[in-house]
């Protein structure tokens, strides 16, 4: 009863982490741990362990390799996806440009990627998981100096292979390049850009756009065209224990449980990262196990048992990298910053159109250089797991020296603790980044402004224009009370931009140069870029949780013939289900926010289906696998 009420309690204890559901996307999947499974390390071991009335040293030795690969490759896409999925069976990603004549809501912006405004693509993924491994298992009973003590050990050898297949369909290559302004000082020819989503999510090669401005290659978050894979020791996994009741027909015993990280950690190069073991946490729990025969026959050659296992650990504070989305921006990550500095050079705001008196200086002004987000929030973080439950529940049938084991295993974690790190902050504490959206980064003098040499018709001038209220779907740039789009007519704290300094200043910024005086316009610049600061890095799109449900059997033969020792072999198959999340017809996932300096809020209003989103997205995979367990008895 004690045993009983043990389970229950830790199951109670789990409920809670698990039963809400959270819409939004992932930077990073987390799979249960290689070396947690309790259904894997008591099949076939019910005749070998626990063994009643031995008042010696005995034990067993297995050797186990295993196959397993993940199904159900939509959920693992809509974890890492999310909102951002399209088409009837919700598994693609539309990617279009800022002209693009069929632009849907839900679509991409090309250009963030450094292709064409005219440029559309479908991508479509398969996320496939693989483990090849070899399970080594010891277990001693040490009744020689306590009846009923117990010590088990054991390590998996692993090979994991991560293949994200992510597939490209270009529909429009598309031909238009870049106009002047809205990349770099000068327009920049389509020759210049990428010919796939594909080429910048390899993040092989940034991309000059002339005139000294660049944008970075995708350093963080990178989606391979090819598998990804690792070999590695998966976490050392040990107990000792005492079972306190026990004689021929049951045993109940509980235990003190660790794990040793000797796997991977996450390192943030690719959103479809190989993983071996949990982490690279260490663990420390308990464990409670008991069984009880039922039925024997006169014989007692053929008998029935119920096996009960439950593994309760913590995971302890481990150092990781990780990147992450923005607040409020689902698969932000692949979004474009722009870089923000001082000293401002020949930049001024002013209130009025065509109006030099009372200019004043914009706080930072652009400094000819692009990055995707992820590179400027990935940072060392510390990852920690109040609970992880593996539970098993299990038959055992045997006959002589057959046994059939058929059980049901239950396994959750709850969710992740994420705290930044203070010893490696991301880039966005040390520099100035604000979000490009569609804005215009540069603009042009109307004519010489008396007595500077700096100027002339045409000089460029970078501006200071932010978007914080892009998503990466759209920019906020739309024709607005009679300004054009391509005034930066919608922009956070937007005034008209001047060209010159102090008295100097009587000339100002257009956004296009032109020969004809009459086709000019002033542009406008943010008086007050919007800044991206830690406190807008959602840590919550790292925090994943998990829970599945699997059921198993094994089957294996041993060799009783022999006094001293007894091999055995056995093979054995599971098959594990991740509890899906509810489904949400959800755009964006915030209260209702005001962009800053603007009426524009669109970009960030909540609408949902869902009756309860949760901020920790539960993300678990679904795997099959099959077995062979061999080894020797011994006492």
């Amino acid at each position: 009863m004690k045993s009983r009420s043990f389970y229950l309690l830790a199951f109670a204890m789990l409920i809670p982490a698990t039963s809400n559901a959270s819409c939004g996307a992932t930077t990073l999947i987390v799979p249960r741990s290689q070396s947690v499974n309790a259904a894997r390390e008591l099949a076939g071991m019910t005749n070998h362990i626990c063994i009643y009335d031995m008042e010696k040293f005995y034990g067993t030795f297995a050797i186990t390799p295993e196959y397993t690969r993940s199904f159900k490759e939509d959920e693992l896409t809509k974890c890492l996806f999310g909102p951002s999925l399209t088409g009837c069976d919700a598994k693609n990603i539309r990617i279009s440009g800022s002209t693009a004549a069929n632009r849907g809501e839900r679509d991409w912006l090309a250009d963030y990627f450094g292709l064409p405004t005219d440029f559309e693509s479908c991508l479509s993924f398969s996320p496939r998981i693989t483990n090849f491994l070899v399970d080594f298992y010891l277990y001693l009973g040490l009744d020689e100096w306590l009846c009923g003590l117990f010590f088990f050990i054991h390590a998996p050898v692993v090979h994991t292979k991560w293949e994200i297949n992510m597939c490209e369909s270009i529909e429009n290559p598309g031909t238009a390049g870049y106009e002047t302004g809205y990349f770099a000082p000068t327009s920049v020819d389509r020759s210049v850009l990428r010919n796939s989503f594909s080429e910048f999510a390899n993040g092989c090669t940034a991309l000059d756009l002339g005139n000294n401005v660049t944008i970075e290659n995708l350093k963080y978050a990178r989606i391979s065209c090819d598998s990804k894979s690792d070999t590695g020791l998966s976490d050392i996994r040990f107990a000792l224990g005492w079972n306190f009741f026990q004689d021929e027909e049951y045993h109940i015993g509980l235990g003190l449980m660790g794990a040793a990280p000797t796997g991977s950690r996450p390192d943030g190069d690719y959103l479809f990262e190989p993983i071996i073991g949990n982490g690279h946490h260490w663990e420390l729990g308990g464990m409670a196990w008991g069984h009880a025969i039922f039925w024997r026959s006169e014989c007692e050659e053929k008998f029935l048992s119920g096996w009960l296992q439950a593994n309760i650990t913590h995971l302890f504070k481990t150092r990781q990298c990780r990147f992450f989305d923005l607040k409020c921006k689902p698969n932000s990550r692949y979004m474009l910053a722009e870089r923000l500095d001082t000293p401002v050079e020949l930049l001024l705001a002013n209130e009025m159109e065509d109006t030099v008196d009372g200019s004043q200086v914009p706080a930072q002004q652009f400094k000819n250089l692009y990055a995707p987000v992820a590179n400027i929030t990935e940072q060392q973080v510390d990852v920690s797991v109040a609970v992880q439950a593996d539970i098993v529940a299990m038959l055992s049938y045997t006959s002589c020296g057959f046994t059939w084991d058929i059980g049901y295993n239950f396994w959750a974690r709850t969710c992740q603790d994420i705290t930044p790190s203070c010893d490696c902050p991301p880039r966005v504490e040390n520099q100035l980044w604000g979000l490009k959206g569609n804005a215009y980064t540069y603009g042009f003098s109307d004519a010489p402004s008396g007595g500077m040499a700096e100027l002339d018709v045409d000089t460029p001038v970078a501006l200071s224009a932010t978007q914080s209220c892009a998503t990466i779907h759209a920019g906020t740039n739309v024709a607005s009370g009679g300004i054009a789009a391509n005034q930066n007519a919608v922009i956070d704290n937007r005034e008209w931009a001047v060209a010159g300094e102090d008295q100097m200043a009587t000339d100002l910024l257009f956004n296009k140069p032109t020969t004809e005086p009459a086709g000019r316009a002033q542009t406008g610049t943010s008086k007050d870029p919007v800044i991206i600061t830690c406190d807008q890095i959602d840590y919550d799109s790292g925090r994943t949780k998990g829970l599945s449900q699997k059921v198993f059997t094994h089957f294996s033969y041993a060799w009783l013939d022999n006094e001293d020792w007894t091999p055995y072999l056995g093979v054995g198959a599971e098959i594990e289900f991740a509890q899906d999340e509810k489904k949400c017809d959800r755009k964006d996932f915030c209260d209702l926010i005001p962009c800053p300096g603007s009426e524009q809020t669109t970009n960030c209003t909540t609408t949902s289906s869902c009756t309860s989103c949760d901020d920790c997205l539960r993300c678990t995979v679904s795997q099959w696998g099959v077995w062979i367990k061999g080894g020797f008895s011994f006492n």
